[in-house]
């Protein structure tokens, strides 16, 4: 009995997908759902909470269902957090003159270096077959995990501005 299940388990681990740490690096996302939850931004939690969701499918279990299903809620993140970024600006410049503090100018000049930064690392290395398309899969999985990271900065940023 004992010999059948650690068979089993012996099974199970040799057959599985090979070690993707973009399955863990996905967990990075539930710090912008406590972010989002703590400042009352109740949409873009559940957006993020759906982007934990879909990302962790995603990278336990590709295929075409599981891809378009992270773009829909990577796209809505994208643009939500757009929306929330020039609503944040256009409130706090004067019509006659910028004014937006220190702390706005820094989080304004981070976001949009990790959008920027992001285009690249996933836009980019996909027309150039580098960065997270790189032929490489180990140094393509280390710039998406990178790319998650960035991708959660630069969210929190726009919360915290």
């Amino acid at each position: 009995m004992y010999q059948d299940i650690i068979d089993f388990l012996t099974q199970t681990i040799y057959s599985c997908e090979p070690y993707n740490p973009c399955f863990y690096s996905s967990f990075v996302f539930i710090i912008n759902v406590l972010v989002a939850l703590y400042y009352g931004y109740h949409l873009y939690a559940g957006l993020f909470f759906s982007l934990l969701i879909t990302s962790l499918l995603q990278h336990s279990h590709y295929n075409l269902l599981t891809t378009i299903l992270d773009k829909i809620v990577i796209f809505s993140i994208v643009f939500y957090g757009g929306y929330l970024f020039y609503n944040k600006i256009s409130n706090n410049i004067s019509p006659k003159i910028f004014e937006l503090n220190a702390k706005q100018y820094f989080l304004s000049y981070i976001i949009v270096i990790t959008l920027i930064l992001t285009i690249i690392l996933y836009c980019y290395g996909y027309l150039n077959n580098c960065f997270c398309y790189c032929d490489d899969q180990i140094e393509a999985y280390v710039f998406h995990v990178f790319m998650h990271c960035v991708g959660s900065l630069g969210h929190c940023c726009i919360v915290f501005l």
